[in-house]
C-alpha cells in the first residue's frame, strides 16, 4: 500500500504487506503494521511506528519519535540538511543536530547523512552506515557492521566480532575487542593490505587506511594482496586473482573465485583455493616440505606445519628439498630451488624442478617438463638415460611426454612416444625421435628436425 499525505496532520495505518507512506507537512501519525515498511515523516513533529517486519524510518525535519517495534529496523537521516549525531543508547529525546530532536525506540541500525556524522550503536547488533562525509562510527557492544562510505572516516568496532568497511577515503579502522574484520568488498579497485602495519598504509584501491586490532581481512572483487600478522588470521580474497599471505599463526586462507596464490606461512593453516585454478605456495618455508594434493584432511608438511588443502590444483615448493605430489586432476608442480621430487599422479601435469638435482615423475596422463623459469638455456633428451645434466641441474625424467623450453637457446630431443616440444623464446634446436611429434619453435631462429614418420613443425 502507498500513502502520500498533505500539508496537514495525517494519519496512516498500514496493512500486512510492505507499505510506503509519506506524511509530508504537519504532525503525522504513521504506522506500518505488518511487512517491511518505508515510513517518511518529512516536515512536522511526526510519530512513526514500524510494527512487524524490518522497517525503514525517516523522520525528516522536526522533533520525531520513531519506534521500530518488531524486526530489524533502521532510522535514516538521508535527507538531513547538516551533520547528525545519533546515539542508540539514549532512550529519551536527543538533539541530532541536522535531523532535529528525535526519540528512537526499538531501533537497531542507523543510516547517516551526506555530512560529517557521528553514529553510535548500543550493546546489541547494529549496522551503522555513514555515507558521505568524514564520519565517526562507534559500534560499542555486539557484533556490528560499520560502513564508512566516502570520506575520511573513523570506525570503532568496540566489543564483539565486528566488520569494518571504511570505503573510499583515508580511514581509521579500530576493531577493538573481539575478532574483527576489515572489509574491502565494495571498493572500486584492487587493494593491498598488511595486518603487520599499525601506521597508515596505502591500500591502493581504498586510500590510506590505518588498521588497529583487526584480525581478519576480506578483499575486493579485483586482484588483491592480503597479508596477515603473527597471530591467527582469516584472509578472504573474494573474486579476482588474489595473493594471500598468512604469515604466523593458524590461518584460514580462502581464495574465492579466480586464480589465487595462497601462502600459509608458519602455523597449522587451512588453504582453500575456491573456484578456478589455485596455488598453494611454500616459498617462505624454513626447510623442505612434503605436500600431496591427493591427501584428504590435515597433512604434516614437515617444513611448514600441519596444513589442510582444499580446492588446490597446483603446488610451489620451498628453497630446500621438497616432495610434491599431484592428484587425479591436471596439476602444476614447481619445485623451485633444492633437490626436489615431483610426482604428477594421474592427469596431464606440468612439472618444473628448477635448480637442483630433481626427479620429475609425470605418472599417468600426458605430462610436461617445463623450463619456462630457467635462467639459462637447457639441454634435454627424452630418449636414452633418464638422468641427465640439463644445464640447471641433474634431472631424472620418468613418464614425461612433452618438453617446454626456456627463454634462451634450448636443445631438446623427444623419444619413441608422441612428444610435443616447445622451444619458447630463443634460437632453439628441436628434434623428434618418432612419428606423430609436434615441434614448436616459438620465437627466435629455430632449427626443427623431424627424423621419423609424420612430424608437425611450427616455426613461430
Amino acid at each position: 500500500m502507498n500513502f502520500r499525505g498533505g500539508a496537514g496532520a495525517d494519519s496512516f495505518l498500514g496493512g500486512s504487506e510492505n507499505d510506503t507512506a509519506y506524511g509530508f507537512g504537519g504532525d503525522d501519525q504513521v504506522q506500518g503494521n505488518g511487512g517491511d515498511d518505508v515510513l517518511v515523516g518529512h516536515d512536522g513533529n511526526d510519530t512513526l511506528n514500524g510494527g512487524d517486519g524490518d522497517d525503514w524510518l525517516v523522520g525528516g525535519a522536526g522533533s520525531d519519535q520513531m519506534n521500530g517495534m518488531e524486526g530489524i529496523d533502521w532510522v535514516s537521516y538521508e535527507d538531513a540538511v547538516s551533520r547528525v549525531t545519533v546515539d542508540l543508547t539514549l532512550a529519551n529525546w536527543q538533539n541530532t543536530g541536522g535531523g532535529g530532536t528525535d526519540r528512537m525506540i526499538g531501533i537497531e541500525n542507523l543510516y547517516g547523512s551526506a555530512f560529517d556524522d557521528t553514529l553510535k550503536g548500543d550493546a546489541g547488533v547494529n549496522v551503522l552506515s555513514g555515507q558521505n562525509g568524514a564520519d565517526i562510527l562507534d559500534g560499542r557492544g555486539g557484533n556490528d557492521i560499520l560502513n564508512g562510505g566516502a570520506g575520511i572516516d573513523s570506525l570503532i568496532g568496540g566489543e564483539g566480532d565486528d566488520v569494518l568497511n571504511g570505503g573510499a577515503g583515508d580511514d581509521t579502522l579500530n576493531g577493538g575487542a573481539g575478532i574483527d574484520w576489515a572489509s574491502y568488498e565494495g571498493v572500486a579497485a584492487a587493494v593491498s593490505v598488511d595486518l603487520l602495519l599499525s601506521t597508515a598504509q596505502n591500500t591502493q584501491g581504498a586510500g590510506l587506511d590505518r588498521l588497529l586490532y583487526i584480525e581478519n581481512l576480506a578483499g575486493s572483487a579485483f586482484d588483491d594482496m592480503l597479508s596477515g600478522s603473527t597471530l591467527a588470521n582469516t584472509l578472504q580474497g573474494q573474486v579476482g586473482d588474489d595473493a594471500l599471505y598468512g604469515r604466523g599463526g593458524n590461518d584460514l586462507l580462502e581464495g574465492g573465485a579466480g586464480w589465487d596464490w595462497l601462502v600459509g606461512g608458519l602455523g597449522n593453516d587451512v588453504l582453500d583455493g575456491g573456484r578456478d585454478y589455485d596455488w598453494a605456495s611454500y616459498e617462505d618455508a624454513a626447510k623442505g616440505v612434503t605436500v600431496s594434493l591427493a591427501a584428504i584432511g590435515a597433512q604434516n608438511t614437515v617444513g611448514a606445519g600441519v596444513d589442510t588443502l582444499i580446492d588446490i590444483e597446483n603446488l610451489y615448493g620451498s628453497a630446500f628439498n621438497d616432495t610434491l605430489t599431484g592428484d587425479a586432476e591436471s596439476n602444476s608442480l614447481l619445485g623451485a630451488a633444492g633437490n626436489d621430487r615431483l610426482y604428477g599422479g594421474d592427469g596431464d601435469d606440468t612439472l618444473s624442478g628448477g635448480v637442483g638435482q630433481d626427479l620429475l615423475d609425470g605418472g599417468a596422463g600426458i605430462d610436461t617438463a617445463s623450463y619456462a623459469g630457467a635462467a639459462t638455456g637447457v639441454f634435454i633428451q627424452l630418449w636414452g638415460n633418464p638422468t641427465q645434466e640439463t644445464g640447471i641441474g641433474s634431472h631424472t625424467f620418468v613418464s614425461i611426454e612433452n618438453l617446454y623450453g626456456s627463454a634462451y637457446r634450448d636443445f631438446m630431443w623427444g623419444d619413441a612416444s608422441i612428444n610435443w616440444l616447445a622451444g619458447a623464446d630463443g634460437d632453439d634446436a628441436l628434434s623428434s625421435w618418432g612419428s606423430g611429434d609436434t615441434l614448436d619453435g616459438g620465437n627466435g631462429d629455430d632449427l626443427l628436425t623431424g627424423t621419423v614418420g609424420v612430424v608437425t613443425l611450427i616455426g613461430g
